[in-house]
């Protein structure tokens, strides 16, 4: 139901004013919101610098040998490796490869941190492999299969991508840590985002516009439930390391704003793909049949759509299930109760996110077809008015 090959019938003049209501108070709402929210400047931690390696280098592992650890925290075998760096300097590193960590060989190419201290004696540590060639091959890989099979909206599609990553980084994250209203911020930028991002993937047409319609309704849904749910569950996010880290650096960001904003942009991602997919099959189903009432549209429109719903629930919760595969098999070798396990903080926040998700989701699906319904129904009438007359005759 993606395939946009065809032009989506024109909206009639009721049709028009009907979407131009309901979106233009959204865009100017948005426009104003992000002129307010618009951080002033980047905003660091005051200790950042203690923590910031003065360079980060590429390197290469060109000797490996077991060794007794040095530390007295670490245990049994380290690793003694020297590193060539790319200028031909060579630095030996002690290793601790820890539990689950991977064990250097000779060849590997990695990244070193360097540090310089105040007498401006050099040390390093290593950091990470190397890893943007294989990364960038994968994209690229990525961006063809695109491409090839969708085309013009494939690339369309890739751009949209990269507009919402750079609305990530240079307006949601530094607004957040400039003190603005998680929640804010993340409407702001959510609605801002969508309105570029799916007029560039899908074009200008009464059918994109149906269904950023159904999204924005049902973002503004999911912003209320997610608000709910957090008061009653009394969840926290402080179970999490990244969240304790946070509030380590940036004490002032409201954490449990900050699960807001999680809670909507996460949402959003599968919100568009069902709008998207149900203006289109709206907008179909009128092209094929320009005679039916509304109604039996709507109706045959969520036929489908009860199909993408209940395939699209489940894919939430096995990717939820996948991503915390290693936290789940830790709490089973722990032998807590399922009931302690799924009620504990850190679980708790990924279920109320699921949920969250899953009825904007369900709830999205009627909002955008009977929007999209009530504007190819105007577009529809023409035809009906016109074969009518030709029947007549």
């Amino acid at each position: 139901m993606h395939d946009h090959g065809t032009p989506a019938p024109p909206a009639d003049r009721r049709g028009r004013l009907l979407l131009t209501a309901l979106l233009l108070p959204c865009l100017l709402v948005t426009l104003v919101s992000l002129v307010v929210l618009w951080p002033a400047e980047r905003t660091r931690a005051a200790d950042a610098d203690q923590f910031v390696p003065d360079a980060v280098v590429a390197a290469r592992v060109v000797e490996v040998r077991e060794v007794d650890c040095g530390s007295v925290e670490a245990e049994g075998r380290c690793q003694q490796v020297a590193f060539e760096l790319n200028g031909g300097e060579r630095q030996e590193v002690e290793v601790d490869p820890g539990a689950g960590q991977p064990r250097l060989v000779v060849g590997d190419a990695v990244k070193l941190a360097k540090y310089v201290d105040v007498a401006g004696l050099e040390t390093y540590a290593l950091v990470d492999f190397q890893r943007d060639r294989p990364l960038l091959l994968l994209g690229l890989l990525t961006a063809v299969v695109v491409v090839a099979v969708a085309r013009w909206r494939g690339l369309a599609a890739i751009l949209g991508v990269g507009v919402t990553a750079v609305g990530v980084v240079v307006f949601v994250l530094p607004a957040i840590l400039e003190g603005s209203s998680p929640i804010a911020v993340a409407l702001t930028a959510s609605s801002a985002l969508l309105f570029v991002v799916l007029y560039l993937a899908h074009g200008l047409s009464a059918r994109t516009s149906a269904a950023l319609v159904g999204t924005l309704l049902s973002l503004g849904i999911c912003a209320a439930l997610s608000s709910l749910s957090v008061d009653l569950t009394r969840i926290t996010g402080l179970s999490s390391e990244e969240t304790v880290a946070l509030q380590g650096f940036a004490a002032g960001v409201d954490v449990r704003e900050l699960l807001l904003c999680g809670f909507v942009i996460g949402a959003l991602g599968v919100l568009n793909d069902v709008t998207i997919t149900q203006s289109s099959a709206v907008f179909e189903l009128r092209a094929s049949d320009p005679l039916a009432s509304r109604l039996a549209v709507y109706r045959r429109a969520m036929r489908i759509g009860r199909d993408h719903i209940a395939s699209s629930v489940y894919t939430l919760v096995f990717a939820y299930a996948g991503a915390a595969l290693p936290l789940l098999l830790v709490f089973t070798l722990l032998d807590r109760p399922v009931g302690q396990v799924l009620t504990g903080d850190l679980i708790a926040v990924e279920l109320v996110r699921t949920a969250v998700g899953t009825i904007g989701l369900v709830l999205s699906v009627p909002i955008t077809t009977a929007v999209a319904s009530l504007v190819a129904g105007q577009a529809g009438a023409q035809a009906r008015t016109a074969k009518a007359t030709t029947l007549s005759r």
